[in-house]
């Protein structure tokens, strides 16, 4: 069954995969980097938007992902605060870090096993513990990213006002 699985899985999914890891092992190291990359950090939790439209139960399933959404926002607000060291310009430096290695991989495998659900075993993702399930774990780990964004946001903003201001 696995060896199907592998055969199966369409041949993008892969490099894909390859590339989520490479900007996990970046993210793993302080740095100086464009604060434009968080702020487009959010679009990689969109990857999953397409197969929440597919799951049963829609208000439930929206209902859900909107509150681990907003909980994983605050939570993303919270960890950036501590990785967000100084500002120049348009740039950030910040902390290295494991999290986002974590959410990047989480939000892949979650999509991987909800897609290998529907193909295989559809009658799996009619149950609610997968379904929502699948949509929290989706939802606060999007909800981290736009966190981290807008935590970014708020303290080049605040920056820029005290630079104005001195």
């Amino acid at each position: 069954m696995f060896v199907e699985i592998l055969k199966n899985t369409p041949p993008w999914v892969w490099p894909l995969l390859v590339v989520l890891i490479v900007l996990g092992l970046r993210a793993s190291r302080t740095r100086w980097m464009p604060a434009a990359m968080i702020y487009f950090m959010p679009l990689l939790g969109l990857l999953s938007v397409n197969n929440l439209l597919a799951l049963p139960n829609q208000i439930v399933v929206w209902s859900a992902f909107f509150f681990a959404y907003a909980l994983g926002a605050l939570l993303g607000m919270r960890l950036q605060q501590s990785w967000t060291l100084a500002r120049k310009g348009n740039r950030v430096h910040v902390a290295g870090e494991w999290v986002t290695m974590l959410t990047i991989v989480t939000v892949f495998v979650a999509s991987f096993l909800n897609g290998m659900f529907v193909a295989i075993m559809p009658e799996l993702i009619g149950l609610p513990i997968v379904y929502l399930g699948l949509t929290v774990i989706k939802a606060s780990v999007a909800g981290v990213f736009i966190g981290r964004a807008a935590y970014v946001w708020h303290y080049m903003q605040r920056q820029t006002i005290a630079e104005l201001d001195a």
